[in-house]
């Protein structure tokens, strides 16, 4: 499978839904597998992206959090996506990267075109911002200078305009949704990254049963992100911060976990 905003091939695709705990670290809260449904086959077209937003939503609002940011990349930005978001925009804001193939969408909505975004954006670090009353939505462009980055595009409807200030600069640092979204967004990113290259610290043993291929795989994928989970949530819970060196090794945690799991098998 390729997908063009993605360099490498994909061989088993995850949605992924997380949050950030009070400690920094991050949680995931919503993961399924990217499956092909039999109409998705006949037209080459994704899983309805809408359809996983909202299954994001859905996730968040079931423990009763309101006041909710949802960042997402451009991939789930549709149509479909904007209409229901916006629908639960009382409760659920939305940040969203938009690609240049979703630009034009974007611009209809707000009523806008190309030179009045491409307004004071001329070089590296300027950015420029269309905002409408009618949706609360903002529209901003930015010529990032952080080297590989360029020219970047985002939709959302979190920000609330307000008057320029006289006296102050401070406005001109804050881009738009941008940053928001850079924030937001590196949250599943650094729940990722926890899993990078990591391996299991035990072996299996001969007579278990084994699973093999993708099913393999998928298993690990799982296991793993359930195992993130535990530990971050138990740094949460006793308050290690996520720099904090009184934080332990992943194997360290596994060999720690499996000790506890082992004494506790025997009182039951």
């Amino acid at each position: 499978m390729q997908v063009l905003t993605k360099p490498d091939r994909i061989g088993i695709w995850f949605y992924e839904g997380c949050i950030q705990l009070s400690n920094g670290l991050p949680f995931l809260l919503y993961i399924s597998l990217r499956n092909l449904c039999n109409d998705d086959i006949n037209d080459g077209a994704p899983e309805k992206v809408h359809y996983i937003v909202k299954q994001w939503v859905e996730s968040i609002t079931h423990f009763g959090i309101n006041g909710v940011l949802l960042a997402f990349d451009s991939y789930y930005f549709s149509a479909a996506t904007r209409e229901y978001l916006l629908s639960k925009s009382e409760n659920v804001k939305y940040c969203a990267s938009v690609t240049c193939d979703k630009l034009k969408f974007a611009m209809d909505k707000l009523k806008t075109s190309m030179i009045d975004l491409d307004k004071n954006v001329n070089k590296p670090g300027d950015w420029h911002a269309i905002h409408t009353t009618a949706t609360n939505e903002t529209l901003t462009k930015v010529h990032d200078a952080t080297p590989g980055v360029g020219v970047k595009h985002n939709m959302c409807n979190h920000l609330v305009r307000k008057a320029r200030p006289n006296k102050s600069q401070d406005y001109k640092k804050i881009r738009g949704g941008y940053d928001t979204y850079k924030l937001a967004f590196s949250i599943c990113d650094h729940f990722n990254r926890a899993l990078k290259d990591r391996k299991w610290p035990f072996k299996c043993a001969p007579n278990a049963f084994v699973l093999t291929g993708e099913r393999k795989l998928q298993y690990n994928m799982l296991f793993s992100c359930i195992l993130e989970n535990v530990f971050n949530l138990y740094d949460d819970v006793n308050a290690v911060e996520s720099n904090s060196p009184l934080r332990l090794p992943f194997n360290v945690k596994c060999f720690e976990l499996a000790d506890h799991l082992f004494e506790h098998s025997l009182t039951v």
